[in-house]
């Protein structure tokens, strides 16, 4: 995957912002440390007139892997000063979005959601709306879009597997029912639609009511969705005609 220099003229902007990016002595310091840990020689910093040509000519030395990553780092290091900064957030959603191959330590990367991903991807509707959501996780966007496009997700693939238009809530019901049919145990099942009920109405409280949504509660409910997929899709998934 080639790194196009529009998009590294982009970075270079958001990096080098006058008002909100990186000054003079934080781009030598990270950049300095950057060059050291990969072995790159950067050019003569007196060559270039404004930070953000500063920035540009700096990336350009790097391989594309480690360029995607040091952007990763260093909007990282700016949000941590202007957490409410939109041009941030956007820059790295579009990061995310086309460059995350090369980005460590994503949760898209864990071998949980890798699996949901797969078991997914028969349903293009839910599937679209699953991975922008951990677009938006991986890229530090906290927001309750997040979830709402979680429980969305979730709501296509129960629409796609019973072959209906319900919502989540009005769900429940007939998955019990199919759930029995399929042989599912009384205390899975027990288990199960409780949790799928605690589920809705925490979307229902939190997601449309409450702007403060922990960065945790907002992780375990990627990873519940997650559980409810493959669970739904393993036993409904290729019965359902």
């Amino acid at each position: 995957m080639y790194i196009h220099d529009t998009f590294m003229v982009y970075a270079s902007e958001i990096l080098g912002d006058t008002d909100k990016g990186l000054t003079g002595s934080e781009i030598d310091k990270y950049f300095s440390e950057y060059a050291v840990r990969y072995g790159v020689e950067l050019p003569i910093r007196e060559k270039y007139s404004n930070k953000r040509t500063r920035i540009l000519e700096y990336l350009k030395m790097f391989p594309e892997n480690v360029y995607a990553n040091i952007c990763n780092q260093l909007t990282l290091i700016l949000l941590e000063k202007d957490k409410d900064n939109a041009k941030i957030k956007e820059f790295r959603e579009k990061l995310f979005e086309n460059y995350d191959l090369y980005i460590e330590e994503k949760i898209s990367d864990e071998e949980f959601i890798q699996d949901t991903k797969h078991w997914l991807q028969n349903y293009p509707k839910a599937y679209e709306i699953y991975n922008r959501a951990l677009i938006q996780f991986d890229s530090q966007n906290f927001n309750r879009h997040i979830l709402d496009d979680m429980r969305l997700s979730l709501e296509l693939l129960l629409k796609d597997i019973l072959n209906n238009n319900k919502s989540l809530e009005n769900q429940k019901e007939e998955l019990g029912k199919l759930l029995e049919n399929y042989n599912i145990h009384v205390y899975i099942r027990n288990m199960f639609i409780p949790i799928l009920n605690m589920y809705c109405k925490y979307n229902n409280d939190n997601v449309k009511h409450n702007e403060n949504i922990t960065i945790v509660e907002i992780k375990y409910l990627i990873e519940q969705t997650s559980i409810f997929m493959k669970f739904i899709i393993s036993v409904l998934g290729s019965k359902i005609v």
